[in-house]
């Protein structure tokens, strides 16, 4: 298979394709001579980005890209004719922290529930090597010593759960304190390795309908489905 044919580019962001185990593979190996900017892409970010061109310009020429929301995958199959298969956020991370040889950072959420993540993760598995972590209010004080120590400490792979304006803004300026490894967005997830908060059931996951889960689970969620006809109207104006 030739590199091109390893992505699919819609949007113009070109999405890592293929297995989950072929995936993970490119992005640990690329980890290994730079720093490895994950960023799994889903409509929301798409749609923040056509206003925030100079953020998109950045990601495009920094990120790794990976589909998460089911409407990229329907998007493509009626722009593109192409299939591509999710690979959500939660799961890259779970698949991440089954690496005994990688050593971890994570930052994100409140201070409970990064703290309850830790100790759930670590007793888990025993073996899983967290190097630091911290929650997701930072002010320029906290951010300052927070990429210090990052820098000093050099982990492996860098989880980062704050929401996607400002985990990729964080993950850029980790980026520059880390010469390899990997970081990756993972938006709420720590809230479920803590335990607070439940996935969808594995039927409802089954037919693509977790998101709406999500909203109804937790209605102020609902608010920042606005993206969601601006981005039918991207896939209608490309098509």
């Amino acid at each position: 298979m030739s590199l091109k044919s390893q992505f699919v580019s819609l949007f113009d962001y070109p999405i890592k394709v293929g297995t989950r185990k072929n995936i993970l593979k490119s992005i640990l190996g690329a980890s290994e001579t730079s720093f490895c900017h994950v960023v799994t892409l889903n409509p929301e970010i798409i749609v923040y980005n056509e206003i925030d061109r100079d953020k998109k310009r950045k990601m495009l020429d920094k990120c790794f890209f990976i589909a998460d929301g089911i409407s990229l995958a329907w998007a493509s199959k009626i722009l593109l004719k192409k299939k591509i298969d999710r690979f959500p956020g939660i799961e890259l991370a779970q698949a991440l922290l089954t690496r005994e040889d990688k050593t971890f950072y994570f930052i994100g959420s409140r201070c409970e529930i990064i703290e309850k993540a830790v100790e759930k993760i670590s007793r888990q598995n025993e073996k899983v090597s967290i190097l630091g972590y911290s929650d997701g209010y930072l002010d320029d004080d906290k951010r300052m010593n927070l990429l210090e120590d990052i820098k000093n400490k050099q982990p492996d792979i860098v989880l980062v759960g704050m929401g996607h304006e400002r985990q990729d803004d964080l993950l850029f300026e980790i980026g520059r304190v880390l010469t390899k490894g990997v970081g990756v967005g993972i938006g709420g997830s720590f809230d479920v390795f803590s335990g607070e908060l439940m996935r969808a059931p594995k039927w409802i996951q089954g037919i693509q309908l977790e998101w709406f889960y999500r909203g109804l689970s937790n209605p102020l969620r609902m608010k920042r489905w606005g993206f969601i006809p601006k981005f039918i109207k991207l896939v209608i104006k490309a098509f």
